[in-house]
């Protein structure tokens, strides 16, 4: 039984009693005494009075508890539109794009974003499209070389990488439109090598001359690549951030 419903049985039973007991009074001549109307009344509203303030005290708390409920769910809806937009200004976030700045060359080819440069006319990028760095020296990318096992440059292709592991991450480029990449998930390894493909800046051709070169764990498989630019590059180059 709840708590505040006792006070209220104990009221009305005490009423009943005091009327039962008034009723069943034996009759004495002289004696009797019937309650008048006015004091019927004031037992009534004595009786009742603890009930009143038991229903007063549960108003109270009615109202104490719409009072605290009442803003509940304008808290809510505030809530929710503070929310609401939140995912869709993550994903502009993680979709904006960032500008940086972007070496091009004079016919406004783009050849990667700026990395160095100094006064030898010597200018690294790198190129997102291939995860990887490029060097370029004057007109074109610098100039490296291939190594094959074999005698007639057939094979598997190999570039020479000595003393720094960083340069697996460049671009190399053996003439004008061939060029090369560390394979990935390769380690260096030895090998003789009898032949190498390069390119003759005095001819502007491609050759395979005969060697004998031992290269001692620093000979990384080759894998052939494209550029998203095309050489010559045109001088001068030009900065943009975009």
């Amino acid at each position: 039984m709840k708590p505040y419903f006792k006070p209220i049985l104990l009221t009305a039973s005490l009423f009943l009693i005091l009327l039962f007991i008034v009723a069943k009074s034996p009759a004495r001549a002289g004696a009797a005494h019937f309650p008048t109307i006015e004091e019927v009344q004031q037992m009534i509203v004595s009786a009742l009075s603890p009930i009143q303030s038991s229903i007063q005290g549960l108003s109270n708390r009615v109202s104490n508890l719409e009072t605290t409920v009442t803003p509940i769910p304008s808290e809510i809806a505030g809530l929710q539109a503070t929310l609401t937009p939140i995912p869709g200004q993550i994903a502009a976030l993680q979709n904006a794009t960032g500008k940086s700045l972007h070496v091009l060359d004079a016919n406004n080819q783009d050849l990667g974003l700026y990395m160095s440069d100094n006064t030898a006319n010597i200018t690294t990028v790198f190129i997102p499209s291939l995860n990887r760095r490029a060097t370029i020296v004057q007109n074109g990318l610098d100039r490296n070389a291939l190594f094959y096992n074999s005698s007639d440059c057939t094979g598997t292709p190999y570039l020479y990488i000595a003393n720094d592991d960083n340069h697996v991450i460049d671009i190399y480029s053996i003439g004008p439109g061939v060029y090369y990449e560390v394979k990935t998930g390769t380690s260096p390894i030895t090998i003789n090598s009898h032949s190498t493909y390069r390119y003759n800046q005095n001819t502007n051709l491609f050759e395979c001359p005969a060697i004998t070169q031992q290269i001692s764990n620093a000979a990384y498989e080759a894998m052939q690549i494209n550029l998203p630019f095309s050489e010559p590059i045109a001088t001068p180059l030009q900065f943009r951030y975009q």
